[in-house]
């Protein structure tokens, strides 16, 4: 079970199917087809990879060594190369001399453009410097997924966190949440309002806070599963007033 270089011409196809040909079919594969290559931490028998001009193939479900992560690297020595599970991509020196994610060792990266976009170490797509769309998971950014008018959270005269009213994500990612504070009190006492997003009742934005007589409009960039709650909790700094806060959107990425 190994991922092997391939020595010879292909036992079927045309002869059209040249190694330029082949080695641009395996580098699409790579980047857009990840679910079809990597399963349940293994690399599925089959999958064709362009190693630095080289083709690979898997000639059986070969195991990928390391600790499970969103990132894979492929190292190809000699006639076979091995899959390991990388943690990150922080240190790697992108090499733009092959048509793929490739580190100037010549390493090839297996992993989701969206995945990488949310943590930080890509910017933008390889293929699409542009995104327009991502179906199955969010990617922060500026563009409006979805506007609420009564998503209201006013827990009353308290001090501790207490939140009325809640969004459901519609994707996993990282999304943008878009919310206000204000109070109930004049600008002539001393009072302060504070609001945080909570995702299924767990902090996970930051805290937020807004003086008597003011307004204040935050966002928030917070990671979350298809289906959480998301949700604005709010308290004030005594019981003699009223803090109060409404999400008013969520923004990403790209745009739907």
């Amino acid at each position: 079970m190994a991922i092997n270089k391939i020595t010879s011409p292909l036992s079927t196809g045309p002869s059209v199917f040249a190694v330029p040909v082949i080695n641009q079919l395996a580098a699409l594969l790579n980047c857009f087809n990840k679910s079809a290559i990597i399963k349940n931490g293994y690399i599925l028998k089959g999958s064709l990879f362009c190693i630095g001009g080289t083709m690979y193939i898997a000639d059986d479900d070969t195991a990928i060594t390391g600790t499970a992560s969103d990132y894979v690297a492929i190292t190809a020595n000699g006639n076979t190369a091995t899959a390991a599970y990388v943690s990150s991509l922080s240190s790697v020196a992108w090499n733009a001399a092959y048509h793929n994610y490739y580190d100037t060792a010549g390493v090839l990266y297996l992993f989701d453009e969206s995945d990488a976009i949310n943590d930080g170490y890509i910017t933008t797509r390889y293929y699409i410097p542009t995104p327009t769309g991502e179906p199955n998971k969010f990617t922060a950014g500026d563009y409006l997924e979805e506007q609420f008018s009564s998503i209201t959270a006013t827990p009353g005269y308290t001090t501790s966190y207490a939140g009325a009213g809640s969004v459901i994500s519609k994707r996993a990612g990282k999304i943008r949440v878009k919310f206000y504070l204000s109070t109930t009190a004049s600008s002539s006492v001393v009072f302060t309002a504070f609001g945080k997003i909570y995702v299924d009742g767990v902090a996970a934005g930051t805290e937020h806070s807004v003086s008597a007589g003011d307004t204040g409009y935050f966002t928030d960039d917070i990671t979350v599963a298809e289906g959480s709650s998301i949700a604005l909790y709010v308290k004030g700094s005594s019981t003699s007033y009223y803090a109060q806060g409404r999400i008013m959107a969520l923004y990403c990425g790209f745009r739907t």
